[in-house]
């Protein structure tokens, strides 16, 4: 189970935009510096936050339902109408799948060379197996291209 992301104790990505190559090549240097005692040495206020939610039975309760009433009910509907939207602009394929998997990630069902369209072509970016992070996207208008 990942605590960090149910408790919300997890931090913001970082996105940076360098001028060429050369300066990312600086810039990634620097940040791998700074990152390695950070994973080498990790706070403990994550720690404490977990152990003192669970360790309260009250707190627990408390904490499993907002689980299961605002993250997975979250996820099942946006799964739902992911496929939804999907199957009204494509309708020739099944897409249970999306429906039928669970958890934040889901596999798509594209191919390596669907895949390689959508980040070509598209600026998609998804792995190669066609995994998506799915738990954010239906939260916003979005286009599907196939």
């Amino acid at each position: 189970m990942a605590f960090s992301l149910f408790l919300s104790i997890c931090r913001s990505r970082l996105l940076l935009v360098c001028e060429d190559e050369k300066q990312a090549v600086v810039v990634k240097s620097q940040l791998q510096q700074l990152a390695r005692p950070m994973y080498s040495n990790p706070p403990v206020h994550g720690a404490f936050i977990v152990s003192t939610i669970l360790g309260d039975p009250d707190l627990k309760k408390l904490w499993l339902k907002h689980v299961e009433e605002g993250m997975a009910d979250r996820i099942i509907g946006m799964r739902t109408s992911l496929r939804e939207n999907i199957e009204k602009l494509v309708s020739l394929l099944s897409w249970e799948h999306i429906t039928n998997q669970i958890g934040m990630f889901c596999y798509s069902g594209m191919t390596t060379e669907q895949v390689d369209i959508l980040t070509k072509e598209f600026h998609i970016y998804i792995v190669v197996a066609g995994h998506a992070y799915c738990s954010n996207c239906c939260s916003w208008p979005c286009l599907l291209f196939f």
